[in-house]
């Protein structure tokens, strides 16, 4: 039995009925998009608009039957009225919906070719298989876009993905409306560029969203178990702060006694000793924002430990768009770099200084330390050197270009008079997502 034939058979609505053919597909692959107000009034409003349709006579022309053209353009409509999302993704939608429904279309075609009899078989009973199998494998589909959330989203990086599934079922739109004699190749020919063409359009872009939100999730677990980190180092040296504390309030007690006794060189020596001391409590950082403040305290007992001068200014509220994991990993990755630089370094050089505040609209991130072993410098061969990207110097430096970026921001790396400045510019406004 031909194409015809079986259309004549199966479809008893007209073009009404192709329209729902194509709608509850529509339903099917916008099942997790944002619907409007009053959705169900919108629908069954759709369905009794649609409903002249049954009555629309047929216009062929060129070989084109127009009143497909006419159901689809109708179809778009209704993804308007039904869904708040950008056209974009409704146009996609509608094409997957046809994709979907051609889809259909053709499998049940070759089952009824190949079912034995078949041209015994009644108008009645026809339709009523058809219908069946229809329903059966769209609310399947229905099942599996509903448990894996899969839609098309309005994520712009994947372009060629979306106009590839596009363009496939604008072909097989085209051709469905051309051939008039339909066999077994074009079929399965029809049946494979759908299938690809709704893989482009919903389940290519869905694998890549998992797997970059597999990796974020990665990233901020790695970041939280440095945090952590950071966090038990701190406790661990504010416990030892508090012992020397302890030893330092009893040897000052003895001093003061004594201290009358000793000569101006003695007194002298014995405050300068003091003094010393006391810088190691100047470590704490206290600029307002806790993952912040334990990054710059253990950078700065670190400093001190080794000797290196480490002086800041932070504006703590300049900083309360970045998300955590990304302010420790930044500044992390950043203070990392200078104080390997500054150990390398003699005195008077063993410096860092670390400023963070807000500049026209601008969030300035900027480290600056002495790099004298640095020759021959330029952003290519620092951030992509052999040496560098052996280690996690080299990986360092691509985590703080991946995280300026994220904001929208730059990433400048210079060295000027043996002084090497790390400036990240970022957006004040700039969130992720």
């Amino acid at each position: 039995m031909n194409e015809r034939a079986i259309i004549q058979y199966v479809i008893l609505g007209g073009d009404y009925q192709f329209f729902l053919e194509l709608f509850i597909p529509f339903l099917c692959v916008t099942m997790n998009c944002k619907r409007r107000k009053f959705f169900l009034l919108r629908l069954l409003a759709i369905v009794l608009v649609a409903f002249p349709l049954y009555f629309l006579p047929s216009l062929d022309f060129a070989g084109i039957r127009f009143n497909y053209i006419i159901c689809f353009g109708l179809l778009i409509g209704a993804a308007f009225f039904l869904f708040d999302e950008r056209p974009s993704i409704l146009f996609l939608s509608s094409a997957g919906a046809f994709g979907l429904q051609h889809l259909v279309w053709n499998i049940l075609s070759l089952v009824f070719i190949g079912a034995p009899h078949f041209d015994s078989f009644t108008g009645v009973s026809i339709s009523i298989t058809y219908l069946s199998l229809e329903a059966f494998f769209l609310a399947c589909m229905a099942f599996l876009f509903h448990k894996t959330r899969i839609r098309i989203s309005d994520n712009r990086s994947k372009p060629v993905a979306y106009l590839i599934g596009g363009i496939l079922l604008f072909i097989t739109f085209l051709l469905s409306q051309w051939i008039q004699e339909w066999n077994v190749y074009i079929r399965f020919y029809t049946i494979i560029s759908c299938l690809f063409g709704i893989v482009c359009l919903f389940v290519f872009p869905a694998l890549m969203d998992a797997s970059e939100r597999l990796g974020r999730l990665e990233n901020e677990k790695q970041t939280l178990e440095t945090m952590i980190t950071a966090q038990a180092k701190q406790n661990e040296v504010a416990s030892e702060i508090r012992e020397l504390t302890n030893i330092h309030i009893h040897d000052l007690r003895h001093a003061l006694d004594a201290i009358d006794s000793y000569d101006d060189e003695e007194r002298k020596a014995y405050i300068a000793k003091v003094r010393a001391d006391l810088d190691v409590y100047q470590g704490f950082a206290k600029t307002g924002n806790d993952a912040v403040d334990i990054i710059l305290t253990e950078k700065s007992l670190l400093c001190h430990s080794k000797c290196i001068r480490f002086t800041y200014i932070v504006d703590g509220e300049s900083l309360q768009n970045l998300g955590k994991s990304d302010m420790v990993s930044l500044l992390g990755n950043m203070l990392d770099n200078a104080i390997e630089a500054a150990q390398k370094e003699q005195d008077p050089y063993r410096v860092i200084k670390l400023n963070i505040k807000p500049a026209s609209g601008m969030l300035v991130i900027e480290c600056i330390n002495y790099a004298h072993e640095l020759k021959d410098f330029s952003m290519k061969n620092y951030s992509s050197s052999k040496p560098l990207d052996q280690g996690i110097h080299g990986y360092g430096i691509k985590s703080m270009k991946l995280i300026v970026k994220r904001y929208g921001g730059s990433l400048d790396l210079h060295l000027s008079d043996s002084l090497f400045t790390a400036r990240a510019i970022i957006p004040l406004s700039a969130k992720t997502e």
